[in-house]
């Protein structure tokens, strides 16, 4: 499946594969692309994506401070195993053009307190690229 993110909405993937926590197109604001990018599409229609998430073309930051670099993030088995150019496939391809991509935030300032206790997945958290709470 390929999807396209909508402009302006930010993009916190990485966080929440680093996590294991699945959000589906539908909750990130996501849409179908009209149009089929081809080099996504030249694998052989019965071949085994090599990995399970393919983010492409994203704005990725490393978490350290460093300027941003254009890359693909490949994601198997909920562990980033490449950075850079990701050659193949994955089995969920995400168009990143013109959007953010980083590691999950930590929230030095959390005050959710019971709030956790009635929502323990606290995806508004995730959704904001928090996945630690202090």
């Amino acid at each position: 499946m390929r999807v396209a993110a909508r402009a302006g909405l930010p993009l916190v993937l990485l966080a929440a594969a680093a996590v294991g926590v699945a959000l589906d197109a539908a909750s990130l604001g996501a849409q179908t692309p009209a149009a089929p990018d081809a080099a996504l599409d030249a694998a052989p229609a019965d071949a085994a994506p090599d990995y399970d998430v393919v983010i492409r073309n994203g704005r990725v930051l490393d978490g350290a401070g460093n300027p941003w670099i254009r890359a693909d993030v490949a994601i198997r088995d909920g562990r980033f195993v490449r950075v850079g150019v990701v050659p193949g496939t994955g089995a969920r391809e995400i168009d990143a053009t013109g959007l953010y991509v980083s590691p999950g935030w930590i929230d030095m300032m959390d005050q959710s307190g019971s709030t956790l206790l009635y929502n323990p997945r606290a995806e508004n958290k995730l959704r904001m690229g928090v996945t630690t709470a202090i």
